[in-house]
């Protein structure tokens, strides 16, 4: 199971603080739990070592891209300590 890191971001997008550490199964997952906390107010950014899992950026555009497909019945994990 992969550890992820959730950044909190400030009103022009610039990560906050260190982050917190979670662990989801794969990589949607993560997006799952992304979009329902995305869903109540969040603004955050998560990573699994250096890959930027969401949100997720079109190269070309520069633009966020969701994905619609995204079953939004997943369970949050729980997080782990920092």
């Amino acid at each position: 199971m992969p550890t992820y890191r959730v950044y909190p971001l400030d009103f022009d997008g610039n990560i906050i603080g260190s982050g917190q550490r979670a662990k989801w199964d794969t990589d949607r997952d993560a997006r799952v739990f992304a979009l329902m906390v995305q869903a109540a107010g969040g603004s955050f950014e998560i990573w699994r070592d250096t890959i930027k899992v969401f949100p997720l950026t079109s190269a070309r555009s520069g633009y966020t891209v969701f994905k619609s497909s995204i079953d939004l019945a997943g369970k949050p994990p729980p997080f782990v300590g920092a």
